[in-house]
């Protein structure tokens, strides 16, 4: 199939690439179970907050493919319920972190970790 043939757009076939690498490959650097979703991707926001619902590690990646990693939080239950009680009292006039998808706003769970990688560093 040609370029001109295919009808993904470059964010998905920079996505449909950069998965192909992860699963032909031993690479650190996603957790097991990571998502990777094209960043022109319609009802991202969804996908991301399903994503963390589920403790999943969404890698949104752009058609340059430089990519968006969203981790949820990694904490044991007694933390979490430290982080929350302290999240409610501290920040409780500031609200959750938030990350814009698809011109929508999802908000992230406390301790949540949203990490900004270029192509070069990716492809290292």
């Amino acid at each position: 199939m040609t370029e001109t043939d295919d009808k993904r757009t470059p964010a998905r076939r920079a996505t449909d690439d950069r998965f192909a690498d992860v699963v032909t490959s031993v690479d650190a650097r996603y957790p097991d179970r990571t998502a990777f979703v094209a960043a022109d991707t319609p009802a991202l926001a969804e996908v991301v907050a399903r994503n963390l619902e589920e403790h999943r590690t969404t890698a949104i990646v752009h058609d340059d493919g430089s990519e968006v990693l969203i981790e949820p939080p990694d904490l044991g239950r007694i933390a979490v319920l430290l982080l929350l009680l302290l999240g409610a009292l501290v920040l409780r006039d500031r609200g959750r972190p938030k990350v814009e998808a698809g011109g929508q706003v999802v908000e992230l769970p406390f301790g949540a970790r949203v990490r900004w990688r270029a192509r070069d560093a990716v492809a290292a």
